[in-house]
C-alpha cells in the first residue's frame, strides 16, 4: 500500500502545473499535440495542451511525403495541401511550391468539402522547430491498449498514453 501511495504521489509531482489525466480529453475540446509520427500517420504524444475554443483552424507540423505536380499541393501524415485554396498571397505561394519531399513544414488552414486542407499560413520548419503537432478540435475518443486513448483530430489519429499530462489553456 504504502509503495503504491509513493508511485501515485510520484505521478502527480511530475504533471506540469493545471495539468490532468489525458483521459479527460472531451468531445469538441481542442487540444495541441506534439509528439512522433507513427508510420500510419499517426502521431503518438508527448505533450497536450488545452486551446481556446475560439480558434478553429486546423494546424499540422510534418515531413512533407508526397507532392502533386504543377498544382503545388502536397501531403503531410496523408493530409492533402491545396495551395489553391485558402487564404495565401502569392508570395508565400510560391515559396510553398519550392518545398521538397522530405522538407518540414507547419501548415495552419481549414479543411474544404473534399477533405484538402486550405491552407491560411505555411512555414518552413528546421532546427529546434522540426516538432511533428497537430492541433484541432477533437472529432472522436476511442479506447486504446494499455491504457491509452486515441483521439481524432480531422484526419488525423492522436494517441493519449495515461503518463501524459494534459495541460490547462495558457
Amino acid at each position: 500500500m504504502k509503495t503504491a501511495f509513493l508511485f501515485l504521489a510520484l505521478l502527480a509531482t511530475a504533471a506540469p502545473a493545471g495539468a490532468t489525466d489525458p483521459l479527460s480529453v472531451q468531445l469538441g475540446e481542442r487540444i495541441k499535440a506534439k509528439g512522433e509520427w507513427t508510420g500510419d500517420h499517426a502521431l503518438r504524444a508527448a505533450s497536450v495542451r488545452r486551446k481556446d475554443a475560439a480558434d478553429h483552424d486546423f494546424e499540422i507540423a510534418a515531413a512533407i511525403d508526397q507532392l502533386s505536380g504543377e498544382s503545388g499541393a502536397f501531403r503531410l501524415a496523408g493530409v492533402w495541401v491545396d495551395l489553391e485554396h485558402g487564404k495565401l498571397n502569392r508570395r508565400s505561394r510560391q515559396i510553398a511550391r519550392r518545398f521538397e519531399p522530405g522538407d518540414w513544414v507547419k501548415v495552419e488552414g481549414h479543411f474544404e468539402p473534399d477533405g484538402r486542407l486550405a491552407p491560411n499560413s505555411v512555414a518552413r520548419l528546421d532546427g529546434e522547430d522540426v516538432v511533428a503537432v497537430v492541433e484541432g478540435a477533437v472529432e472522436a475518443i476511442e479506447p486504446g491498449a494499455d491504457a491509452t486513448s486515441v483521439v481524432r483530430i480531422g484526419p488525423i489519429s492522436v494517441s493519449l498514453d495515461a503518463a501524459v499530462a494534459v495541460e490547462a489553456i495558457q
